[in-house]
C-alpha cells in the first residue's frame, strides 16, 4: 500500500536529476525572487494580510493557466515522434537520475524526452500543490485572523514559501521553454 501511495510523488523526482546547475534553478534565483518579494511587502503601503491575499491571488490565477499547460506539454513530449528527443541529454557531467532496478542503483543517462517528462511532471504536480497552498493557507488565515498574536507570522511565512515555490515554478517552467524552443531541434 505504501508503495501505491509513493507512486502519486513520482514526478517529485525531477528533484534527484543529477545535474551541475540544478542548485541555480532549483534553490538560488527562487530565493533571490522570494527576498525581492519579502522586501517590496516591507516598502509597499500595503499590509502584510493585504500583501498575502495579493499574493494568494495572482499564484492561484497563474496556476489555473499554467497547470493544464504542463499536463499537456507533459502529454506532447510522451508522444510525439522525433529522434532528437530520444537522443541522450549533454553536458559535463550528464544529466541523470539515480533509481532502483530489481534491488541495486543504477545512473539512468536521461534522455532528452525523459528530462522534459520529469520536468513536466514535476512542474504539474507543484502547480497543483502551489494551488492546494493557496486554497488551505487562506482558509488557516481566516482561522487565524480570530485569534490574537500568531497571524503576522503565519503571513511572513506563507510569502516566503508562496514566493520560492513561485520562483521555483518559474525558473523552470522558463528551463521546459527553454527545452521545447530550442534544445529539442538541435541535433547535439
Amino acid at each position: 500500500m505504501l508503495s501505491d501511495i509513493l507512486q502519486l510523488l513520482k514526478p517529485l523526482q525531477y528533484l534527484c536529476v543529477t545535474n551541475t546547475r540544478r542548485g541555480l534553478y532549483q534553490v538560488f534565483l527562487p530565493a533571490i525572487i522570494t527576498a525581492i518579494t519579502i522586501l517590496l511587502v516591507i516598502i509597499s503601503d500595503k499590509t502584510v494580510s493585504d500583501a498575502l491575499k495579493a499574493i494568494f491571488e495572482k499564484a492561484s490565477t497563474i496556476l489555473v493557466l499554467m497547470i493544464p499547460f504542463n499536463i499537456t506539454a507533459l502529454a506532447a513530449i510522451a508522444t510525439f515522434q522525433s529522434p532528437n528527443l530520444d537522443s541522450p541529454l549533454s553536458g559535463n557531467p550528464v544529466p541523470s537520475l539515480r533509481r532502483k532496478v530489481r534491488g541495486v542503483y543504477a545512473d539512468e543517462i536521461l534522455t532528452r524526452r525523459r528530462y522534459l517528462c520529469l520536468l513536466f511532471g514535476y512542474m504539474s504536480v507543484l502547480g497543483i500543490i502551489m494551488f492546494l497552498l493557496c486554497i488551505a493557507a487562506a482558509v488557516v488565515g481566516g482561522m487565524l485572523a480570530h485569534s490574537p498574536g500568531g497571524t503576522p507570522y503565519f503571513e511572513w511565512l506563507m510569502i516566503a514559501i508562496i514566493s520560492f515555490l513561485s520562483g521555483n515554478y518559474l525558473t523552470n517552467t522558463l528551463l521546459g521553454l527553454f527545452y521545447l524552443s530550442d534544445r529539442i531541434h538541435r541535433n547535439d
